[in-house]
């Protein structure tokens, strides 16, 4: 029985986008992939067609007698002969596009000479510790694969280099590849393994070690832009013999720094690839799995890790972040249903007043609230994923001794954290290799403070550059430069000359950048070092406060201090008054997770001094910006021409003659003439009349100025008025509908906050310490209400378990997600009579919160009762079918492993024994991995 299912659907489409072909279909011989390339087609496309001794001599290569040498003669032999291939390759491009200008040839061949040079340095650095090699593999006419033999490392974890060395042993000892080879997985979760098998494997890996610890190298940069050889597709032929060229990530980084472990939080790829904001949306969900390959594929390629992938889907998550989840999910339905009715309204103004629509394509209504645990989207990402990674396991030689790791939608726990949870085990084993380079990709700003909590010194987080005011398509016309609220229904212009690039997007694809945290630790230590401390000053517990004290300005589980707005400094500001006040706190204000009461009182004392006049410098930065930008409208009015000619003459940017909103003139003569008929009928206009749109004076009167317009923009009504005598009082009644004297009350919302700081630290540094404990206000206290919570118990209760996937649906969706629930739960959130109808309203209110747009506001939503939803829900238990039962069960991680692994063998021997067992991973044919692991009955063995 295979791991998953994929629609053949899935398969034709991505075979047809040329992503599951053969490395033996590429490459007759194990040539370097781009050269072998390169010189095979030059002759072709040369004056002449070239000879077959050209063809020849390409094929026979010096490169091609190369792979097969010791790694040491390889690196020399490639010295000598890297000049010729640069200038060979330069003389041969010169032919195909010759160039008449001279100074143009001289920097064409000079960049060219740079782009093989960098497409070199790699494969021909030498390092002191041999750490480069690679496993040699020989394609012979049938296709067939032989590879060498991989050592198996059984007395101790090795590090990387001994790791490369290993594979470097008697080349000349080969085997025969089998036409079917078992792929091998594990299910690690919770103190268990499954395994998992595939077919067969691809030709060749190669490993390289990184330079030392970031901290003992010159001061890098904290962020650095990468490549991932997309510039080869530019200078290279992008296909040899008709099939698109693959990327060989077994080859050395190309961005100077080997990875050993790349972590994927595949909610922050999955959004983006089935929704996109800056290009249109996948017609299908096959479409969508697709993209998420891709997505997937070129964050491989970029980062390329030796040891183990790890992918890890957001499951049930912890009752204090649903609250969040919950409010995000009903914003969604709401605007969605917003924006559909504006649409709706602007098409048929449009087509009202003759303006032309494209027809609206048909595809699959998608609403993104699918992307939840439980529902049968989430079901078939899990089956396609593991279909795309036995895939490349089998094909990839990248992959080709990479453990890969799948913690799918049935695992409880947010992606991030299920990823930190497992570092922090793997941190904790004797085996440990502390010398680990960690790559985590991701978009969130937590993923900065987790990384920083593991005290790992090799921690990168890959994260795609943030472009604002990216285009984005219309939708309705699905053209680019207007929103849906100012189509005007105008034809699409043509493309090109025969309209060919019709299909092309004006953005480009997104970028990636490294956001070293080693940098930023060393930037911390700098800022938080302080001298005579009564206490011996430790840079890793001073990091550990300085992550504690960004839970104050807001996180996913508790609101931001009222006085505390990270945009005003507010981090610095909690950096000086702990600098300021650590001489009286005697110590730091965590330990290993945990929080010390009386320390932390003193900083929010101390905050709650300078409280007031926060609020009143906040007013007045406020105001002050409403004074500049009133004045820049004004000067932008004064110094406006004082006549603006319309229709075609109206004056455009360079290079925009071409424009959606450019107009065309059908008859040039006639409208100069109505220009000049304009200006001579009305020459008493003073310069500061007023025209419309189309150039002309507009009516005697003028006309009414617009609310958009106008100099002062009207903002949202603020009763709280934190810059005026009496804030604490307006607050508390404002926001909690009591009266600020009720000191019980008072108490009681500082009780919850201070355990909600305990409760994050300790997610944070420990694991959930309770599934059950949330936040139950919308809004913070104030810093000053701190008082007396040293003596305030933050335990917290033990042995609790985390909802069920469909029981978290309930709690989080809104009754316009309800398709995605079984029919008689469904009815609960819309039945007039369900017990638990107020869980599910209609309209909600959205307070600003002293904020200008509606997305930064509070939504007022009921907190959801635990009790009174579960009591509701043992009604319509009976009414599941087996597979919605499968599906509101709680899974384990999946762990995959190939023919070539040290563990498959292992793996394999349990298999034929049949063992029922849980037994321990060997950590010395796992690259150290640790945990136990049972036995998947969907395995696919290799005699299968």
């Amino acid at each position: 029985m295979r791991p998953c299912v994929l629609s053949e659907k899935i398969k034709a489409t991505y075979v047809s986008k040329g992503r599951l072909c053969n490395h033996s279909d590429i490459l007759r011989k194990d040539l370097d992939a781009c050269e072998a390339a390169v010189l095979h087609q030059i002759p072709r496309l040369s004056p002449g067609g070239g000879s077959d001794e050209k063809q020849v001599r390409f094929e026979q290569a010096p490169a091609s007698g190369l792979w097969r040498t010791p790694s040491d003669q390889r690196v020399a032999t490639l010295k000598r002969h890297d000049n010729s291939i640069q200038e060979e390759v330069v003389a041969k491009l010169s032919e195909v596009f010759p160039v008449k200008n001279v100074d143009q040839r001289t920097r064409a061949t000079a960049l060219l000479k740079k782009g093989l040079t960098g497409e070199h340095k790699d494969r021909s650095a030498v390092h002191s510790s041999e750490s480069s090699c690679s496993l040699p593999s020989t394609l012979n006419d049938n296709s067939g694969m032989k590879n060498g033999k991989p050592a198996l490392w059984l007395s101790s974890v090795p590090t990387r280099e001994q790791e490369v060395s290993s594979g470097c042993g008697d080349e000349s000892a080969e085997e025969s590849v089998a036409a079917r080879m078992p792929v091998t997985g594990l299910n690690i979760g919770s103190g268990t393994f499954k395994t998992k098998t595939t077919h067969k494997i691809s030709s060749e890996a190669s490993f390289s070690s990184s330079e030392g610890s970031p901290l003992s190298r010159p001061v890098q940069p904290l962020t650095q832009r990468l490549f991932d050889d997309r510039w080869l597709c530019e200078l290279l032929p992008k296909e040899c013999s008709g099939v698109k060229i693959p990327v060989d990530a077994s080859k050395p980084n190309p961005n100077d720094v080997e990875f050993d472990n790349l972590y994927l939080d595949m909610n922050g790829i999955i959004h983006p690839c089935t929704h996109p904001e800056d290009k249109p949306a996948p017609k299908n969900e096959d479409e969508m799995m697709v993209a998420i390959f891709e997505y997937i594929d070129r964050l491989f390629n970029i980062v390329r890790p030796r040891r183990l992938l790890y992918m890890a889907i957001d499951g049930v998550a912890p009752r204090a972040k649903m609250n969040q989840q919950r409010s995000r999910r009903f914003r969604a339905s709401k605007e969605g249903m917003e924006a559909a009715v504006e649409k709706q309204r602007v098409k048929e103004e449009i087509l009202a007043k003759g303006g032309f629509l494209p027809p609206e394509e048909i595809k699959e209504r998608f609403d993104s609230n699918c992307i939840t645990p439980g529902t049968e989207f989430m079901d078939n990402l899990a089956k396609c994923l593991r279909y795309y990674i036995a895939d490349r396991l089998n094909n990839d030689p990248g992959w080709k001794n990479l453990t890969v790791i799948l913690s799918d939608a049935s695992a409880p726990g947010e992606g991030e954290h299920k990823i930190m949870d497992y570092i922090r085990r793997q941190r904790a084993q004797p085996n440990h290799d502390p010398n680990t380079h960690h790559c985590l990709c991701g978009a969130d700003a937590d993923l900065i403070m987790l990384g920083l909590a593991t005290h790992e010194p090799n921690f990168t987080i890959i994260r795609e550059e943030f472009k604002p005011n990216k285009p984005k398509p219309c939708g309705l016309c699905n053209q680019f430069g207007h929103e849906v609220k100012d189509c005007e229904g105008l034809p699409r212009e043509k493309k090109g000359k025969h309209d060919e690039l019709a299909d092309s997007l004006p953005c480009a694809e997104g970028e990636f950048i490294f956001l070293r945290l080693s940098v930023l630790r060393e930037y911390l230590e700098r800022e938080l070092t302080m001298a005579s401390l009564p206490f011996t000053f430790d840079v890793e517990r001073s990091i550990d406060d300085w992550v504690f004290m960004c839970f104050f300005v807001g996180n996913d589980f508790l609101p931001h201090l009222p006085s505390l707005e990270i945009r005003e400094g507010a981090i610095d500001r909690l950096v000086n008054i702990y600098k300021n006040v650590v001489h009286k706190t005697g110590g730091y204000l965590t330990e290993s997770g945990y929080v010390n009461l009386q320390r932390v009182q003193m900083i929010m004392l101390a905050v709650g001094e300078v409280e007031d006049s926060i609020f009143k410098k906040r007013k007045d930065d406020e105001d002050s910006f409403r004074r500049r930008q009133k004045e820049k409208r004004k000067r932008m009015k004064r110094d406006q021409p004082s006549f603006s000619p319309g229709g075609i003459l109206t004056p455009h940017a360079l290079g925009s003659r071409n424009s959606p909103g450019s107009q065309v003139a059908h008859n040039p003569r006639q409208a100069a003439y109505e220009m000049r008929m304009q200006n001579n009928s009305s020459p008493s206009v003073s310069p500061n009349a007023s025209f419309t749109s189309d150039g002309s004076p507009s009516p005697r009167g003028g006309i009414k100025r617009k609310a958009e317009d106008s100099d002062s923009e009207p903002e949202p009504e603020d009763n709280v008025r934190l810059w005026e005598a009496g804030w604490k009082q307006r607050y508390y009644k404002n926001k909690f509908d009591v009266d600020a004297a009720d000191e019980k009350f008072r108490r009681k919302v500082v009780q919850s906050y201070v355990e909600g700081l305990c409760w994050v630290l300790r997610y944070y540094y420990q694991g959930c310490a309770s599934w059950k404990w949330y936040y139950p206000f919308h809004y913070a206290p104030f810093a000053s209400d701190f008082e007396g919570i040293a003596d305030m118990a933050s335990d917290f209760e033990k042995g609790t378990k985390p909802f069920k996937p469909l029981e978290q649906l309930m709690g989080v969706f809104p009754a316009a997600s309800g398709n995605f629930l079984p029919p008689s739960w469904r009815k609960l959130m819309s039945d007039p009579d369900s017990s638990i109808i107020d869980f599910y309203p209609e309209d909600f209110a959205v307070d600003l919160n002293g904020k200008k747009y509606a997305w930064q506001g509070v939504a007022l939503l009921p907190f959801v009762d635990e009790r009174r939803l579960r009591a509701a829900l043992e009604e319509v238990y009976p009414d599941l079918t087996p597979e919605e039962n499968r599906r509101n069960s709680l899974g384990g991680d999946v762990l995959f492993v190939g023919k070539h692994h040290p563990l498959h063998d292992f793996l394999l021997e349990l298999y034929k024994t049949g063992s029922t067992e849980s037994m321990d991973v060997p950590p010395e044919l796992c690259h150290g991995i640790q945990g136990k692991f049972s036995l998947d009955e969907e395995a696919i063995l290799p005699d299968q």
